[in-house]
């Protein structure tokens, strides 16, 4: 997946997490295999665009999971983040890891509003309120469209780019 030629660069997709041998994983994994909650075994996914995007995905971690794993990842710095556990509070990234993803913008899933954790003093669009999202990544900028004609943010820059189909332009990250 990451392996480059002179032909081609890599896809660009890193998987950060898991470490099959972590004893904190294999405990996730145990639990899992008797029916208990799968969360704890989600993957951590970078992908990076050259001269673009770094985006991290972590799956439906829990708080208390990535507490016991902070030290084993290298967290890299990222323009986007994708709120685990779909935003909620119960999977709520901890500071000293937020610290060092230093995200531009946190992306918070569909879920209860009551539920959800809204990642104050950051950026943030979220999926209730915005519809689905897409994101156009191009060299040093993502242009960023929604299906909620409603939806606005005032953090992005406008380039004035057209919609595309039936999602809105809401702005544009530049990198």
């Amino acid at each position: 997946m990451n392996e480059r030629c002179e032909e081609r660069g890599s896809s660009g997709i890193n998987i950060l997490w898991p470490d099959t041998d972590n004893a904190d994983f294999k405990d996730a994994l145990a639990k899992a295999k008797k029916g208990e909650s799968p969360n704890n075994i989600s993957a951590i996914i970078k992908y990076s665009l050259k001269d673009g995007i770094d985006a991290l995905w972590m799956g439906d971690l829990e708080t208390n999971f990535m507490e016991k794993i902070k030290d084993k990842v290298d967290w890299p710095k990222v323009d986007i983040l994708f709120a685990p556990h779909h935003g909620r509070e119960s999977g709520k990234v901890p500071k000293e890891i937020l610290d060092k993803l230093d995200p531009k913008i946190v992306i918070i899933g569909e879920a209860p509003s009551e539920h959800l954790n809204y990642y104050e003093g950051y950026n943030k669009i979220t999926q209730n309120s915005a519809g689905d999202i897409i994101f156009e990544c191009l060299t040093n900028k993502v242009n960023i469209f929604v299906s909620s004609d409603k939806y606005a943010v005032d953090f992005l820059d406008n380039e004035n780019v057209d919609n595309m189909g039936e999602h809105k332009y809401i702005g544009t990250l530049n990198i």
